[in-house]
């Protein structure tokens, strides 16, 4: 009869009991979909850039809330690139070969996103970006989406604002300027929404209402030389393309030198930053946007509610809301597409799933891609001391323009 040694026995039980156990959690933790995001938490655009991966977070921990994608919970692998191409592609590459996501948000800066667009075509795996408005970044057959109006589309649907058929330019007729001066940062966006206002001066024959048209590197911080000869056109407009930094700067300086007529702004105009920093010197500035926190849509009152509640002293803009609903528009396409255990198959299948993206339920209302690009409305906006209101198009309009 054999004689057991129940101690060796108990201790030899005790260890498979743990290595099973081991195993078993790390099965579980192996277990989640993971999403990339890319975009600047430091740099020249890191205002703007935070609020959007603040929107992305938020979606993510609310989805998670509610059972996850197809019960799995989401993990957001998150890189700064610091506004720097080689960063973003650095960040990119890192996200698909390091992490295995299985689709990507950002960029933020056109410039990034365009350098990752040969990444992502290359290795196959869907590219969504919120913010980069450059056309350049679709050209509508590869792995690249976006779910914010580009230069072209942005720029018809503000001349949509004021009704077009009529030959009416929102520029002038909308606001009741007869001069436009612009100024623009020196890039790919910059330069792509100046080129549009002046293709559109050409269209409405009021080209010689642009009194003048000037470009600055990301980064100035002086802007009286370049004001100070505008001024001397005698604008009753300026259009400023201008992150956040720079498009406080311009407004600041614009109003110590006596200006005091409209200023118009994209992109650094929406920063919650730029309000807090000008203060009153904000009241009367105009902007665009692509969202507003009074839109009664569902995903937009469900935003508003997560946001405050995550930031209760802080207002959202749209750079926020839109990327919270790119990270849906993600786990929509990831719950369409048949599921693989092959990494480049499941990708391209949910590629394929986005590109079909019909009439989503988005925080400004129903969207749709055509061509990888979305289809949205474009409002303009006026601060005031009560907080910001729609003054276009007509059919939003919570009040006029106030001069």
């Amino acid at each position: 009869m054999i004689k057991m040694n129940w101690k060796k026995w108990s201790a030899l039980l005790v260890s498979v009991l743990l290595l099973m156990s081991l195993a078993a959690c790390g099965s579980n933790e192996a277990k989640v979909v993971k999403i990339g995001l890319v975009g600047p938490w430091t740099g020249p655009s890191a205002d703007n850039g935070l609020s959007m991966r603040h929107g992305a977070e938020l979606a993510v921990q609310n989805i998670n809330a509610n059972g996850g994608i197809n019960g799995t919970k989401v993990e957001l692998v998150a890189y700064d690139d610091a506004s720097t191409p080689e960063e973003s592609v650095n960040a990119v590459n890192k996200l698909i070969t390091q992490d295995q996501v299985l689709a990507i948000v950002g960029a933020f800066n056109s410039a990034c996103t365009l350098a990752d667009k040969e990444v992502v075509n290359r290795e196959k795996i869907p590219l969504l970006t919120p913010v980069s408005m450059s056309d350049a970044v679709i050209t509508g057959d590869d792995y690249v989406f976006r779910n914010t109006l580009g230069n072209k589309e942005a720029g018809t649907a503000f001349d949509n604002l004021v009704d077009s058929k009529s030959g009416k330019w929102v520029f002038t007729d909308g606001t009741g300027s007869s001069k436009v001066a612009i100024m623009w940062e020196n890039d790919d966006w910059g330069k792509g929404l100046s080129d549009s206002v002046i293709e559109a001066s050409k269209f409405y024959h009021q080209e010689d209402r642009i009194v003048s048209n000037v470009a600055y590197n990301v980064g100035t911080t002086d802007f009286y030389p370049q004001l100070t000869k505008i001024l001397e056109q005698k604008p009753d407009l300026i259009y400023c393309v201008s992150l956040a930094a720079e498009a406080i700067q311009i407004v600041k300086q614009a109003r110590e030198l006596g200006y005091k007529g409209l200023i118009m702004g994209e992109g650094g105009f929406n920063a919650e930053s730029f309000d807090k920093t000008l203060g009153t010197k904000a009241y009367g500035c105009l902007f665009s946007t692509q969202w507003h926190p009074s839109f009664p849509y569902p995903m937009s009152q469900e935003f508003m509610k997560v946001y405050k509640a995550a930031y209760p002293d802080s207002e959202p803009d749209m750079f926020a809301a839109i990327a919270y609903e790119a990270v849906y528009i993600v786990k929509d396409s990831i719950e369409r597409a048949p599921a693989s255990d092959d990494l480049s198959t499941y990708r391209t299948s949910i590629r394929d799933a986005m590109n079909q993206l019909k009439d989503f339920d988005g925080v400004s209302g129903k969207i749709s891609f055509t061509k990888h690009q979305c289809d949205r409305p474009e409002f303009l906006l006026q601060k005031r001391a009560s907080g910001a209101v729609i003054v276009l198009p007509k059919a939003y309009a919570q009040d006029t323009i106030k001069r």
